[in-house]
């Protein structure tokens, strides 16, 4: 009777391409979807000031005096791979001037660093802005 059972239950996981005594590896789990901005060309550290970054429906601010500001990342969910966030980066200086102002789209790509079983909704983008006022998706 055991015999049987464990019988089916092997050839069940072979049948599904997933044996039952296979260990995923799940180091990424506490990973969050989201954006990634590469701000480096754009954000002066010594010159101080704020950054204001948006992607979807949520925006953050940050201070550059106090934070590390060159690649700032946002989270947002309920996106799917295959659809594309609306990105945008507002900059000043500690003087209140505008340094860099722009906007563009990010496409998500679907992250499983340990394989399906660990991420299944895990959606991530990384945008560059450049100087002349893009924000760019980074394959």
């Amino acid at each position: 009777m055991w015999t049987r059972a464990a019988g089916a239950l092997l050839l069940a996981g072979t049948l599904a391409s997933c044996s039952i005594f296979e260990e995923h590896n799940c180091q990424a789990v506490a990973l969050v979807p989201g954006v990634t901005f590469d701000l480096t060309d754009v954000v002066d550290p010594a010159a101080g000031g704020t950054v204001r970054i948006c992607a979807h429906d949520r925006c953050e601010d940050w201070d550059v005096a106090t934070q590390d500001v060159r690649t700032p990342f946002i989270t947002i969910n309920g996106l799917k791979v295959g659809q594309s966030a609306t990105v945008s980066a507002h900059i000043t200086d500690a003087t209140g001037a505008t340094t860099f102002d722009g906007s563009g789209t990010a496409d998500l790509r679907q992250y499983q660093p340990g394989g399906y079983v660990c991420q299944k909704g895990l959606y991530l983008a990384t945008v560059r802005a450049d100087v002349d006022g893009t924000l760019t998706t980074v394959e």
